[in-house]
């Protein structure tokens, strides 16, 4: 198993058999804001801290503390706090992310020239399945 899929498992693990409806709420709130705005952080720091998060909160729950009182009344403002603490992906990780992006890009952009024939001073478009002829 992976670290990925440790912390996944551990994440929905938090949420569907420990914390209240109250604070699962208020969970899949925070993570929402949290996930919509992290494309720029590190992504083995985010999920750590997501982790972390959701472990206080199932803590805080334990003390009678519910999820609102402990981190705020708004998740979207403290999904923000929590971003801003948090330091940004290395130029090179961003570029491994966007790197599958980029090439389905290029590809994509070379696919119309690999299947244009001129004939007779028009240019047409085919495309033919070899195993199909």
């Amino acid at each position: 198993m992976t670290h990925n899929q440790k912390l996944e498992s551990e994440i929905i693990s938090l949420i569907n058999h420990t914390l209240n409806k109250e604070n699962i709420k208020f969970a899949m709130n925070l993570l929402v804001s949290l996930t919509t705005k992290a494309y720029l952080k590190d992504t083995s720091l985010f999920q750590n801290k997501v982790s972390e998060i959701l472990n206080d909160i199932a803590t805080a729950q334990a003390d009678g503390i519910s999820a609102y009182d402990f981190f705020g009344n708004t998740p979207k403002i403290t999904a923000d706090k929590i971003l801003e603490a948090m330091p940004n992906a290395s130029n090179r990780q961003l570029f491994k992310q966007a790197l599958p992006t980029l090439v389905i890009l290029f590809i994509s952009s070379l696919t119309p020239t690999l299947f244009d024939k001129e004939i007779n001073g028009v240019v047409q478009t085919y495309f033919s399945l070899p195993f199909l002829s």
